[in-house]
């Protein structure tokens, strides 16, 4: 099945339901993997008019049918999409499938209803968000002056507390204050939260750090982040997106997407990649690591034998290998 993956951060495979409907689901994915975009769109149709409040259905059922030459159809179905539910505003602005339909001159208004869902929906999160409190331990003593800021984002399905537990050590040997904001939006297994959109995400961590300042003397020099997984991939993205707001960025078995993740090298953070050897996210991380260096980045990429997709068992000995590269650009070196 298509998965809109500009639009949200999860990379996973969505749950399809029972029944004629899974198959007509099924039957678009076989399609679309061959690009046969006709069969893919006449799966895509039956998946959808089965299941009318399915925005996922309708929305890849427009791409597919922009790609088989029927891009006026195609903007039929977002406006489905659209009143399904559907705010992947990044997807129908990005998604190289929709081309032909975005040069068609309804195609803003097909998308109208898309952009109002995702501006409501930006605005409950901004809300809920700031109802939000940061989990925040202050280093020991007082050194009479800014301190270090280290952010930590919690991976799919987290929260703040352990992972924040995590880095304790770290922290207080850097004199930094340490916080854990939690994604807002509930993860769709009940445990934990999830970011699911990047530009939620990115707006939190900066609206996170203006708290945190607001209430905190920080070192505007010194503000690092880091995060595991779903969270890796917010860390990277909001540094190399803002990076004169942070000193460096630590990713731990994230995901990179190359095409939307375009550093800048003027007043760049510096980078540290991090990886099990058995874990998928180090082939994306040695296309980072190449991309971030063509691009005047400090980078550096750890990759750790034998380890999968968890967080590395000598957390502090790795995290203290990680930011003994960071630190450097902090202090002036």
């Amino acid at each position: 099945m298509k998965i809109s993956a500009a639009a949200v951060l999860i990379v996973s495979l969505q749950v399809l339901p029972a029944s004629a409907s899974a198959q007509d689901a099924r039957a678009f994915e076989r399609a679309y993997g061959r690009q046969d975009w006709s069969a893919a769109a006449q799966a895509g149709e039956a998946w959808a008019r089965r299941e009318p409040d399915n925005p996922i259905a309708a929305f890849n059922t427009a791409c597919a049918l922009a790609r088989a030459g029927q891009a006026e159809t195609a903007l039929t179905w977002l406006e489905r999409a659209g009143r399904a539910g559907f705010a992947g505003t990044r997807s129908i602005d990005e998604d190289p499938d929709l081309a032909p339909a975005r040069a068609l001159a309804g195609f803003e208004a097909a998308v109208a209803g898309i952009r109002s869902n995702r501006a409501r929906m930006f605005g409950e999160f901004q809300a809920e968000a700031e109802r939000s409190e940061i989990l925040t331990i202050l280093p020991p003593g007082d050194t009479g002056g800014p301190r270090p800021l280290l952010v930590v984002l919690h991976g799919y399905g987290g929260r703040p507390a352990p992972h924040a537990d995590l880095y304790r050590r770290v922290a207080r040997e850097l004199g930094a204050i340490l916080a854990a904001p939690s994604a807002v939006r509930p993860s769709p297994r009940g445990r934990g939260y999830s970011w699911t959109f990047r530009d939620e995400a990115e707006w939190w961590v900066l609206r996170a750090i203006e708290r945190l300042t607001a209430e905190h003397e920080i070192d505007p020099d010194r503000v690092f982040v880091a995060g595991f997984s779903q969270g890796a991939g917010v860390a990277l993205s909001a540094a190399l997106a803002h990076p004169e707001r942070f000193a460096g960025v630590l990713a731990i078995a994230g995901h990179y997407e190359a095409h939307r993740m375009r550093p800048r090298a003027e007043a760049a953070p510096r980078v540290y990649l991090l990886a099990g050897q058995k874990d998928p996210a180090v082939v994306g991380y040695r296309t980072a690591e190449a991309d971030l260096r063509g691009a005047g980045l400090d980078v550096r990429l750890r990759v750790i034998p034998g380890l999968g997709h968890e967080f590395p068992p000598r957390a502090n000995t790795e995290l203290r290998k990680a930011f003994g590269f960071l630190l450097p650009r902090a202090s002036g070196r």
